[in-house]
């Protein structure tokens, strides 16, 4: 039987353990290094202990820790080769990681300062070549240019532009908005092309290449296309914004006009108003609006909700009567055989181009912010 002795010593070694694993457990989370290093230790001192304790058994303590010391520094011996193998693999696995770093850190400077250094040379073709030769062709221009200055311009335009696309492709992370003027130097040449008094220059210039003779047509379409789809912009947008009997101060309040189709009451064209209302002689009501008020005309400017547009506006079967002008709200909230719905809600804001938080924002709209005008002139 084990001694009061062995016994209080067993004591004293159990809390020394409790309070060195409490260490030992925030050093693993301060340096798992550390964590390894002082476990191994522990494990050679503890295989000694099981090693003699348990397996072999001694009927005197005397003998017993005879023999545990004995065998302690066999064990202990290994300690050191351990601790630097740790400390050497950890100082290795360091130092990869800050070369790993560094490297990177490298790479990446090299690429911004490269980068850098490409959009700036992008830049000044923009800004101190691009853009001064597109102006030379300014009737206001000081000093008129030949015909062979203007022919050697437009030609250096067109390569120029086709060139600039080139390398901007090849920068990754293209970021337009560090780049200014770039958006001018297409409707610029489109501007120098449908000059008339340009019509000699451009035949000489499409005559000196394949490449400008096809460069020159794509960009001749592209204005076919422009002022195509400005006419019927303002052909459709006309009938929807004008010439309305309305209340001049509601018509100037409201935030929406939306024109729908007489047959089918589909939504034809959607604007946002911002104090839009005019006044005329005959005092019936246009509107103002800019293009980016433009939410939509069918055909002409559509975006992807363009489905919901040519589906029944909501609820307005229910419109019966004469007058082609409606203040939507008003109507909705006025007819109690109409349950309006959150769907309903989010229709019609998806409509007005409103696809966040659409429920809260309809809410927010008074009874006469949104006016719907009809026309038979839409009618399919």
């Amino acid at each position: 039987m084990p001694s009061k002795r062995f016994k209080a010593v067993c004591v004293k070694i159990k809390t020394v353990a409790l309070h060195l694993a409490s260490s030992i457990r925030c050093l693993f989370v301060a340096q798992p290094t550390v964590w390894i290093v002082v476990g191994s230790l522990a494990i050679i001192l503890i295989i000694p202990f099981i090693h003699i304790r348990i397996i072999h058994s001694y009927e005197h303590e005397i003998e017993y820790w005879n023999n545990y010391w004995n065998v302690i520094p066999v064990f202990a011996a290994a300690v050191p080769a351990i601790l630097t193998f740790f400390y050497n693999r950890n100082k290795e696995i360091k130092a990869r990681n800050n070369e790993r770093e560094a490297k990177d850190k490298a790479r990446i400077e090299e690429k911004e300062n490269k980068d850098k250094i490409q959009y700036a040379e992008i830049q000044h073709e923009i800004v101190d070549v691009a853009i001064p030769q597109i102006a030379m062709f300014n009737k206001k221009y000081p000093g008129k240019l030949s015909t062979e200055e203007r022919v050697r311009n437009l030609i250096h335009l067109l390569y120029e532009q086709d060139n600039l696309d080139a390398k901007i492709s090849m920068i990754k992370n293209d970021d337009d908005s560090r780049i200014d003027g770039r958006e001018s130097i297409e409707p610029g040449i489109k501007k120098i092309i449908q000059d008339p008094t340009n019509k000699v220059v451009v035949e000489i210039v499409s005559e000196s290449s394949a490449f400008l003779e096809q460069r020159i047509k794509e960009l001749q379409e592209d204005i076919r296309k422009d002022n195509k789809n400005t006419k019927d912009k303002i052909t459709i947008a006309n009938r929807i914004l004008g010439f309305w009997i309305l209340n001049f101060q509601n018509a100037n309040n409201a935030k929406y006009l939306l024109g729908v189709a007489t047959s089918d009451k589909r939504c034809v064209g959607a604007f946002r108003l911002h104090k839009s209302a005019r006044s005329t002689e005959n005092r019936r009501l246009w509107f103002h609006v800019d293009d980016g008020d433009i939410i939509y005309l069918e055909g002409v400017q559509e975006n992807e909700n363009s489905v919901g547009y040519k589906t029944p506006f909501p609820y307005l079967d229910q419109w019966t009567a004469q007058n082609p002008v409606l203040y939507y709200k008003s109507f909705i909230n006025g007819n109690t055989q109409i349950e309006f719905t959150e769907e309903d809600m989010k229709h019609v804001m998806h409509i007005l181009g409103v696809t966040h938080n659409e429920i809260e924002a309809y809410k927010r709209l008074g009874p006469r912010d949104i006016i719907i005008v009809r026309t038979y002139k839409f009618d399919q």
